[in-house]
């Protein structure tokens, strides 16, 4: 995946999320977030941990 396509996948995701990654951490870290998103959320994290390697 080339550094373009990462970031054009991460905003589509985050597109999907509807809603802030930070809120969708917190509704997470308090077991709120429904599992669909939480799939979202976790291939998000995926994707930022690859930007930074």
């Amino acid at each position: 995946m080339t550094p373009s396509e990462l970031t054009d996948e991460l905003r589509r995701l985050e597109t999907e999320l509807g809603m802030t990654v930070e809120l969708a951490e917190n509704l997470a870290a308090a077991d709120a977030l429904d599992a669909d998103l939480y799939q979202v959320l976790r291939r998000i994290r995926d994707l930022r941990w690859l930007q930074t390697a």
